[in-house]
């Protein structure tokens, strides 16, 4: 014999799994997830410089298909000190910063 606890409990049980999905469906709808991979490079310029480059690669390894609003990205480059002792962290907010769109 079925009682009026078991038929609640599966009633709410059956409306919450029915929320869930409902939520879930609305608010991760348009998830997307960028891989970012950073890889860099020294290169010897001349005798006392040398070029720092930076490789930045974005992957989509969501189910969202991502398109961009616009054709390339900005780069920010910072100028670090050249007296900086080995070990320590240069203040960015003092480093001049020069956007370039590529």
């Amino acid at each position: 014999m079925v009682s009026c606890a078991d038929i609640a409990s599966k009633l709410a049980t059956t409306i919450a799994i029915f929320i869930g999905g409902g939520m879930f469906f609305l608010y991760r709808r348009g998830v997307w997830n960028l891989e970012m991979n950073l890889s860099h490079e020294i290169i010897d310029y001349t005798d006392d410089l040398k070029l720092l480059m930076v490789k930045v690669s974005l992957k989509n390894i969501g189910r969202i298909k991502i398109s961009s609003r616009n054709a390339g990205c900005i780069v920010a480059v910072k100028r670090l000190p050249q007296n900086l002792v080995a070990g320590t962290a240069p203040n960015m907010e003092r480093c001049g910063t020069r956007y370039y769109k590529g």
